[in-house]
């Protein structure tokens, strides 16, 4: 699961947003992240779960 990267500008910040490998709009700054770590960070923030490829169903959160 790619998330917000974690070097260069933004270093250190929240990601603001978890999408499967696959989606389109995740952008250039990205970092794969496991799939506990996306479970922990959408669990905390429903609202950093892509409304377009669901990573929340990709690691049974729904």
């Amino acid at each position: 699961m790619p998330v917000g990267t974690p070097g260069g500008i933004g270093a250190g910040r929240r990601p603001v947003a978890v999408h499967q490998g696959g989606c389109r709009p995740q952008g250039a700054r990205v970092r794969a992240i496991s799939a506990d770590e996306a479970r922990r960070l959408i669990a905390g923030d429903t609202g950093l779960a892509c409304q377009l490829c669901r990573p929340d169903t990709e690691v049974r959160l729904l």
